[in-house]
């Protein structure tokens, strides 16, 4: 009963939020479309209209007005990931003096989720004034203990502690939940960052060249499966992913990547998160991961609408395209 209480609401906007996903047959439907100007059509007459990256921003919007306490500050944490990126936009901008006179039309908005004001920060003049016009933000501190380390890393430094204090602070929000909310939250943000960690480690282990150390330091120390010890063996070997991720949920993509490459694989990597998600989403709904999974279900649905545009773009067959779909039925 306290948990009916609790989530009678958020569980009545889910289960139409729910509805309003196009599932795996529209996707293929929407792919046999002549051309790209044929799906955007198309995807108007849905609840995309007119922005398909912004849909996650309207489904949150509608879970937070039904949640107060812990599970608000949740999920409101989670959808300032996209503040996060933008901020992360503005850094390379400011560092780079690039004209920035376009590059708001590129932030997904927040509107009145938002925490800053990133227009003003794409009129800094340096770093330095970025971070000052930060004060009082949860940025603020993460981001002028990092400056000092500009002038090594370039504006990477700043970049890789903004998101890394980002992942920090949101598990740590899952700490404020029920006990038993809390563990359903942390298995679905356990497979996420453990995804996460991976594409870090491909990037930083094949393309960067890091060292192994360096790579631990720029990765996320909580996850799921994806151990200490695994993060390590990964960060050591080169091109080695199917040893340290045996048995894993991310075999699929461990075989996958040693054959064919990592950027192949994300697929099958996106893949056990949507596995994840359809869990949390069935069974008994009364708690505070399911909001969260129906925002991860929408993101997954978005990532595969942009695949489905990018392929449509290139000519790329069917039966070429559709394998890289994630999105399952929730």
């Amino acid at each position: 009963m306290r948990d009916l209480r609790r989530y009678a609401a958020v569980n009545g906007r889910l289960r139409a939020l729910r509805g309003l996903l196009l599932g795996p047959a529209a996707l293929e439907a929407l792919y046999s479309y002549p051309n790209v100007e044929a799906m955007y059509e198309a995807l108007r007459r849905t609840p995309y209209l007119n922005d398909v990256a912004a849909r996650v921003v309207v489904a949150g919007r509608a879970l937070i007005d039904c949640l107060d306490g812990a599970p608000r500050n949740l999920i409101h944490q989670y959808l300032l990931r996209y503040e996060v990126d933008s901020v992360k936009l503005a850094i390379r901008a400011v560092a780079a003096r690039r004209n920035r006179s376009v590059l708001s039309l590129q932030m997904l908005q927040l509107g009145s989720l938002a925490t800053v004001d990133v227009d003003a920060l794409l009129a800094a003049h340096d770093l330095d004034e970025l971070v000052t016009r930060l004060f009082g933000s949860p940025y603020h501190s993460v981001l002028q203990t990092a400056l000092p380390r500009v002038d090594e890393l370039g504006p990477f430094a700043l970049e890789s502690a903004l998101e890394i204090d980002f992942y920090e602070r949101l598990w740590r929000i899952s700490y404020e939940l029920l006990p038993e909310d809390g563990d359903r939250v942390r298995a679905l943000l356990g497979v996420l960052y453990d995804i996460l960690n991976l594409i870090w480690i491909a990037h930083y282990r094949d393309a960067a060249l890091l060292s192994m150390e360096e790579i631990l330091n720029y990765t996320l120390r909580e996850g799921g499966c994806v151990t200490l010890q695994k993060r390590r063996l990964l960060a050591q070997t080169r091109d080695e992913w199917l040893g340290p991720l045996a048995g894993t949920p991310f075999e699929a993509f461990a075989l996958r990547a040693e054959r064919d490459g990592p950027d192949a694989a994300l697929p099958q990597l996106w893949g056990a998160l949507a596995g994840e998600v359809r869990r949390a989403l069935r069974g008994y709904p009364f708690h505070a991961a399911a909001p969260l999974a129906l925002l991860m279900a929408q993101e997954l649905e978005i990532r595969d609408v942009q695949v489905l545009l990018a392929m449509k773009r290139l000519g790329v067959p069917a039966a070429d395209a559709l394998p890289n779909l994630v999105t399952g039925a929730v």
